[in-house]
């Protein structure tokens, strides 16, 4: 299956336009923290109730620039 489908077919189980930070399974979010503290996380982050949450456009278009085709050993290369 390719990575593209993968995370369209993550972003769309939510059925809602913002998705919690707490949620992406498909990254840490740690590592979402720090690319936000960067940067360089996905656009349009906001606060509901203390906690950081995105549009799920954004999310699905950085998941996609962050995948990786290429596996060798377990990890994308």
């Amino acid at each position: 299956m390719e990575i593209e489908k993968i995370i369209d077919d993550f972003i769309d189980s939510f059925g809602r336009t913002i998705i919690l930070r707490e949620d992406v399974y498909l990254a840490k979010p740690k590592a979402l923290a720090n690319e936000d503290c960067k940067g360089t996380g996905p656009e349009g982050k906001f606060l509901i109730g203390g906690k950081v949450a995105y549009p799920v456009e954004s999310l699905r278009i950085w998941l996609k620039k962050r995948s990786s085709r290429t596996w060798r050993g377990g990890k994308a290369a």
